[in-house]
Formats: C-alpha cells, sequence, structure tokens
C-alpha cells in the first residue's frame, strides 16, 4: 500500500470511531445545550527553550495533522483546538 494511501485509510478509520456510538451525537447535543463550554478541549504546548520560529515551524505540522483527524468534531462544533505557540 502507498504511503498516501495508508495515512487517507488511517485518516477515515480515525474519523469512523470519532462517530462511533453515537459519541459524536451526544457531544453535539451537549454543545447546542451550553454554548458558553466546548464539551471537549485540546491544548498543544511546546515546552523548550529552542528558537521561537523553530517551535511555530514544529506546531504549525502538529496542527495541519491534527486538523485534518479531527475534523468531524471541529466541523460540529465539539472541539475547540488550541496551541502555543499558535502558528495561526
Amino acid at each position: 500500500m502507498k504511503p498516501e494511501t495508508a495515512a487517507n485509510h488511517s485518516t477515515s478509520a480515525f474519523h469512523a470511531i470519532l462517530q462511533r456510538h453515537g459519541a459524536a451525537e451526544q457531544l453535539r447535543n451537549r454543545r447546542i445545550s451550553n454554548v458558553s463550554q466546548w464539551p471537549v478541549a485540546i491544548t498543544f504546548h511546546l515546552r523548550g527553550n529552542g528558537p521561537f520560529e523553530i517551535g511555530v515551524r514544529v506546531m504549525a505540522t502538529i496542527k495541519s495533522h491534527i486538523v485534518v483527524l479531527f475534523a468531524p468534531w471541529l466541523h460540529w462544533d465539539i472541539l475547540r483546538l488550541s496551541f502555543d505557540p499558535d502558528p495561526g
């Protein structure tokens, strides 16, 4: 299997897990009933004393993958992601 095919398969499998057992629907209902809070919040914080520019590049790479993986939950507004440093 080509690496791109394997990555697409893995992403699809992960999306299926996010939607399994009605969890996403329950989280969406919870979000609608309490709009001031996110049902799920994940923060990625890069620690270390390296150059800021390198930290931003590393976080940009992480963010690009995480956003793709959690796209369904982001689309349904049940997940809030934050990144420090935030690459934008």
